[in-house]
């Protein structure tokens, strides 16, 4: 509720990695896929890529990765859990349409004119 945009991209980032791991979860042939990455990069630049050997080794660490990925967010719940919370009551009101907010009134210099020398308080 304090930091929008801080706790979005936090929770983007969240969602980007658990994104990966489901999607390495399903290839069955990881192993391959990196050493294509490899050749590709090779053709494509010149060299081999520098960080192959650990990208090489995570997919190793990486064998079954619903199990790293518990692994790896068990120390990220309690924040994450705060995060989607604090967003509970902020989230909806700074994402209304437009059209919801006109309609309401809340974008208009005229519905209530006698009020616009008093500032809007709330917690937000």
């Amino acid at each position: 509720a304090f930091n929008f945009d801080f706790t979005k991209n936090y929770l983007d980032l969240v969602t980007t990695y658990a994104s990966v791991i489901i999607i390495l979860s399903r290839i069955d042939d990881k192993k391959a896929l990196v050493g294509m990455f490899n050749c590709a990069h090779e053709m494509t630049n010149g060299s081999s890529d520098p960080s192959y050997p650990r990208l090489g080794q995570m997919f190793v660490e990486y064998d079954h990765p619903w199990k790293k990925l518990t692994e790896e967010f068990s120390p990220h719940t309690r924040s994450v859990t705060a995060a989607l919370l604090s967003l509970k009551m902020v989230y909806p009101r700074r994402n209304l349409p437009a059209e919801q907010w006109r309609n309401a009134q809340l974008l208009s210099l005229l519905s209530t004119p006698g009020s616009m020398l008093d500032p809007a308080c709330c917690e937000t």
